[in-house]
């Protein structure tokens, strides 16, 4: 957001936090910054997936490192909401090829396909959504498992599974990977040893 509003400075801005820490501290940054502008530099707290902001729907989004936790009763409402998500989140968590919990991958599949449909229904039609996510390497250098569970969760999968058709609600238009010691923060946090290399992907989507 410091350089989107330098760079777009008729632009509204809406920053969306699930920490009263972050945005403390964005709020002593923008204050200065709205004295030198008239578009409006605005803060929420909430956690995603968050259905309640409607209107004005966004020209650009940026959702960069998420860390999405649910809790059961969360997710069982969303799951009545999305069934067909659902279906297609248990199937590649059945599917996977590492030895992880299905529970657990299922529901990190699942709740990101909400978040996902989260930033579409705040976007305009055609609006842009840049994601910032953990990786492991470029989307080619991934494996067939990890390739496809990226693109169902960002909403651009559209190639039929088994008997499952994801609903396609984003446009995957670019892709970059940067390799950065930041993904030692995941291994920090999971003691996985497949996160002891990696860096981060920055995709750029466009809502359908």
């Amino acid at each position: 957001m410091r350089r989107l509003v330098d760079v777009l400075p008729t632009w509204m801005f809406l920053g969306i936090d699930g920490s009263k820490v972050m945005l403390r501290g964005a709020e002593t940054w923008a204050r200065t910054k709205r004295k030198s502008r008239a578009a409006s530099i605005e803060f929420r707290l909430a956690k995603l997936p968050d259905f309640s902001v409607t209107t004005p729907k966004a020209d650009l989004i940026v959702f960069s490192f998420p860390n999405i936790v649910s809790v059961a009763r969360e997710r069982r409402a969303f799951e009545e909401i999305f069934q067909k998500d659902r279906a297609f989140a248990g199937f590649l968590a059945m599917k996977q090829e590492r030895g992880e919990d299905v529970e657990a991958l299922y529901d990190s599949l699942f709740m990101s396909r909400v978040v996902a449909r989260n930033l579409h229904f705040l976007l305009k039609k055609e609006g842009l959504c840049v994601r910032v996510d953990y990786s492991q390497g470029a989307r080619e250098e991934l494996g067939q498992f990890d390739q496809l569970s990226t693109l169902f969760e960002e909403g651009s999968l559209s190639a039929k599974q088994s008997r499952l058709k994801p609903q396609k609600f984003f446009e995957l238009i670019y892709s970059e990977y940067y390799p950065s010691a930041v993904i030692r923060d995941v291994y920090d946090q999971t003691k996985d040893k497949d996160f002891l290399e990696g860096g981060y992907l920055v995709s750029l989507l466009q809502a359908i």
